[in-house]
């Protein structure tokens, strides 16, 4: 009976290890020093066509922005709520960049193509080794149509 069992522990670790994967958020960022505050300092990016803003400090938990066009929305949630060092959000619209700004130094998360949820975003590490709590988010897209064919 036992032989018959000695899966279990296999796919445990397997469940386990598939877990945590979604646990980080979903592209890898790029750490940069200094501070960020517009889309238009994007680092390697021209000039930026699209729009973008800042929450111009910390997002309380479940606080919404409005992205400029009719209607559309970007939402942030912690993960867990109780704390400010991982970030989620939830848009009416895809993002290409979530800045996360947080100790002396910020995350740039780029997404290819723009997506309207993740999770688990970061600021980058500050000296006791855990990401420093988020000081402020840009977001930055570029609108799509919302129109219907006719």
């Amino acid at each position: 009976m036992s032989t018959q069992r000695r899966w279990r522990p296999l796919l445990t670790a397997a469940l386990l290890l598939a877990s945590s994967a979604a646990w980080a958020a979903s592209v890898q960022p790029t750490t940069y020093p200094g501070n960020f505050t517009s889309c238009d300092d994007l680092p390697g990016v021209a000039t930026w066509g699209g729009l973008g803003y800042s929450t111009g400090s910390a997002p309380i938990n479940g606080q919404s922005y409005n992205l400029g066009v009719a209607g559309q929305t970007i939402t942030f949630n912690y993960t867990p709520s109780s704390q400010n060092q991982y970030i989620g959000f939830n848009a009416t619209m895809p993002m290409d960049y979530i800045v996360v700004k947080g100790g002396n130094a910020y995350n740039v998360f780029h997404y290819v193509p723009g997506v309207s949820s993740d999770i688990n975003l970061y600021s980058p590490d500050n000296g006791s080794g855990e990401p420093a709590g988020v000081s402020h988010v840009t977001f930055c897209f570029v609108p799509k149509p919302t129109g219907e064919k006719t």
